[in-house]
């Protein structure tokens, strides 16, 4: 009965170990297939959109006629990668504004909150408020989560869009070295 017993021991970590490996290459099939969150595609005209500056004042799409090309950096005042990114756009506007970059942090919370984020934070760029519960900005441009990011050109077509991953990377990298 041992010898029995030891062969169906040895012959049962096989089967884990397959088991494992399944496991495994399911995840990792299921996290290539999964979507990313649909954004407005490259080359689409961007939604006009109204928004608020901290101090009360009204902003819309039109009124970055002709400043080149804008950056919309959609952040919340309650997301850790966006607070932690904070610093880094501070030194980055800069160097967006001599690249012919307009760089504008879009808060997804009302003008207090967004205020009190500015100061806590020492955010050193424009930010514009626009609470997902009073404004359709943040529907219209299909932004699901935070940070994310839509570059438009002259024209206000995106020119890019997604967050803040490689393909953000690279466009400020080309910015800081302008």
């Amino acid at each position: 009965m041992e010898p029995l017993l030891l062969i169906s021991s040895i012959l049962v970590w096989p089967v884990v170990g397959i088991n494992l490996l399944l496991t495994i290459a399911l995840i990792r099939r299921q996290q290539k297939t999964a979507k990313r969150p649909e954004m407005l595609p490259v080359g689409a005209e961007a939604p006009p959109f109204t928004a608020e500056t901290p101090d009360g004042e009204k902003v819309t799409l039109a009124d970055f006629n002709g400043e080149g090309q804008l950056a919309l950096v959609f952040v919340s005042p309650t997301c850790a990668p966006c607070l932690k990114k904070i610093p880094f756009f501070n030194n980055l506007y800069p160097a967006a504004r001599r690249a012919g970059v307009e760089l504008i942090l879009v808060s997804d919370s009302d003008r207090e909150a967004t205020r009190s984020f500015m100061a806590e934070h020492e955010v050193a760029l424009p930010v514009l408020a626009a609470p997902r519960s009073a404004n359709p900005f943040l529907e219209q441009y299909k932004v699901m989560g935070t940070p994310a990011y839509y570059l438009l050109d002259r024209a206000h077509k995106v020119k890019a869009a997604g967050f803040l991953d490689g393909e953000w990377h690279e466009l400020t990298v080309e910015w800081i070295a302008a």
